[in-house]
């Protein structure tokens, strides 16, 4: 999923700066991985039914948060 992203957004780069949602996003894995190839430029949201789901997302966008030096579009 995360690689068709990025194949669009070399294509259409107005969609880059657009905002993607992650429905369902369980541990967060498709939502950190668009928000890399989106960069500073496009936003995602990452939602899910699942107050489980949604802590186990947390957890794993707050690594990718610190390596990049900040909250920045993540927040």
């Amino acid at each position: 999923m995360v690689d068709l992203v990025e194949d669009v957004v070399k294509e259409r780069v107005g969609l880059k700066r657009g905002l993607w949602v992650d429905l369902g996003t369980g541990s967060g894995a498709i939502g950190i991985g668009i928000g890399r190839v989106l960069g500073d430029e496009g936003r995602v949201v990452a939602v899910d039914v699942s107050p489980v789901a949604v802590q186990v997302a947390l957890f794993n966008i707050v690594p990718v948060v610190m390596d990049v030096g900040g909250a920045g579009g993540w927040w």
